[in-house]
């Protein structure tokens, strides 16, 4: 983990909309794939990223380095 990455996600976790914004764009592709590979449905893996970036964000708060 980056120290960019760790300063993000302590933003994020201090309720910073915009530095999990950053999060979300970097790694979204890659939620995508995974989640593609284990739907292998377009729909289902996009409504997969969303609920696993959701449950990131309620649960960052609790994020230990």
């Amino acid at each position: 983990m980056t120290e960019q990455e760790r300063q993000l996600i302590q933003q994020a976790a201090a309720g910073d909309s915009a530095a999990f914004e950053q999060l979300v764009t970097r790694y979204e592709k890659l939620v995508y794939s995974v989640a593609f590979r284990m739907t292998n449905n377009r729909e289902d893996a996009l409504d997969l990223s969303q609920e696993t970036f959701v449950k990131v964000w309620k649960s960052l708060a609790f994020f230990k380095f």
